[in-house]
């Protein structure tokens, strides 16, 4: 029987997970963070202090941010502060001109903005501590990129926190089967979910106008399709989701509607979708059917595998790709199964070695991998069950892989780390 509550709880979901933003997510994020605590300050920041998670940390150091060649948390809060915008959520990068990137590079050359690793912290974190000459203002985003859970200003609870509501988490989706979920997807109405398809349009746009936005070393597979008899409409959407990825990992400050929290999963999810929604003549109502199904069938892996862990978000996006896919085709609840669970067979483990140009890389991977077997799985019957990391069922499978992610895979994070930023990752004296 259909619940009304359980399209609530997805379209809920939906709003805070598939966001716009112009540059990788998680520098935005620590911009966000820092910009609701310059805003609560209510006078120049003389120093900040960003706390953030392994994970946030991680892909916060490399991604590109606009309009410079420098990268960093460290720049990416001294940003966010001076322009104390916090309404313009992950966006807030987005509009950085060049006078305030050079008072935001001296800020932070200048050791005014300190970065520590929150061990303590998993999944989305961070905190910003911003202290001017007579106050002192906090504020927190926890679980997703823009939930800002508190905000203080000398140790007290601030009004602006008042406004913040606190809001739905994936861990919801972990007591859903999947058919629950293909259920809850179908039964928003289309109309609601019009941003999806407006972001999805903005991805596709950025995909063809990539080449025009980036330097000549761009990842391109362009000559894979050299060739009349290549004939693959598959490999061009990869390479047109390469080609957008790296330009964004690039600092091209274009905007995107997110997936599970990233702008590349949007990336991922929405261009294949919309190809697939062309060559069948989907309407847009259609069409946004099949993005919802995308959006929550990676939501429904991320809630598993972690919003921001050593997996790969590529994973997620793939079995998004392929429910969609299958379903556009006609497939059923169980072939759509099929097609996730393919995807997780093949992709699982492909490691998140943080936030940069080379992700391109593995997006082109993901799409064509949950493009294949969305297809695939829509022509023939569910088979593959109980062999490695599958289990009996779609939720046995995530089980199995939540528990490689906690016992094995995650540990990668610290090793990473000492790689990227050896001072980040060493425990603190």
């Amino acid at each position: 029987m259909k619940n009304p509550t359980d399209s609530n709880v997805l379209e809920t979901l939906l709003k805070e997970q598939a966001a716009w933003a112009t540059v990788c997510t998680e520098p935005a994020m620590v911009a966000l963070s820092a910009a609701k605590a310059a805003h609560t300050l209510g006078e120049p920041p003389v120093s900040i202090e960003v706390y953030l998670s392994g994970g946030v940390l991680k892909n916060a150091l490399s991604a590109g941010l606009p309009h410079t060649a420098k990268k960093g948390p460290e720049l990416a809060a001294a940003l966010g502060a001076l322009s104390a915008k916090p309404e313009l959520g992950l966006t807030i990068l987005g509009n950085v001109t060049e006078s305030d990137l050079d008072e935001a590079l001296d800020m932070a050359a200048s050791g005014k903005v300190k970065v520590h690793w929150e061990r303590e912290r998993e999944g989305v974190y961070g905190k910003c501590v911003a202290r001017g000459a007579n106050h002192i203002a906090e504020a927190v985003i926890e679980r997703s990129h823009t939930n800002i859970t508190m905000v203080a200003l000398d140790g007290r609870p601030a009004e602006a926190c008042a406004t913040e509501a606190k809001r739905s988490d994936l861990s919801a989706l972990r007591e859903w089967d999947f058919p629950r979920l293909v259920e809850a997807a179908l039964m928003i109405d289309a109309s609601r979910l019009e941003w999806l398809l407006e972001g999805a349009r903005s991805c596709v746009r950025l995909s063809e106008k990539a080449p025009g936005l980036v330097a000549e070393d761009m990842i391109d597979f362009t000559w894979v399709c050299s060739s009349d008899s290549c004939g693959t409409p598959i490999v061009d959407v990869a390479n047109r989701v390469s080609r957008a990825i790296f330009a964004r990992m690039s600092g091209v400050p274009w905007p995107v509607v997110t997936s599970g929290g990233s702008g590349n999963q949007g990336i991922m999810v929405s261009v294949p979708v919309m190809s697939v929604a062309r060559q069948l003549g989907l309407d847009e109502g259609m069409t946004i059917k099949a993005l919802t199904i995308a959006h929550a069938a990676n939501l429904f892996v991320k809630a598993y595998m972690g919003e921001v862990s050593c997996s790969c978000g590529g994973v997620g996006a793939a079995a998004g790709i392929a429910a969609a896919t299958c379903w556009a085709r006609g497939g059923t609840t169980e072939q759509m199964e099929e097609a996730i669970s393919q995807v997780l067979a093949s992709l699982f483990g492909m490691i998140c070695d943080g936030a940069k140009a080379t992700c391109a890389l593995k997006g082109t991977t993901s799409v064509l991998t949950g493009m294949l077997t969305g297809l695939g799985a829509s022509k023939r019957k569910a088979s593959m069950r109980n062999q490695g990391v599958l289990g009996s069922t779609l939720t046995e499978t995530l089980r199995r892989i939540e528990a490689l992610n906690e016992g094995v895979i995650n540990r990668a994070d610290e090793l990473m780390l000492n790689l990227m930023k050896p001072e980040a990752a060493a425990p603190p004296q």
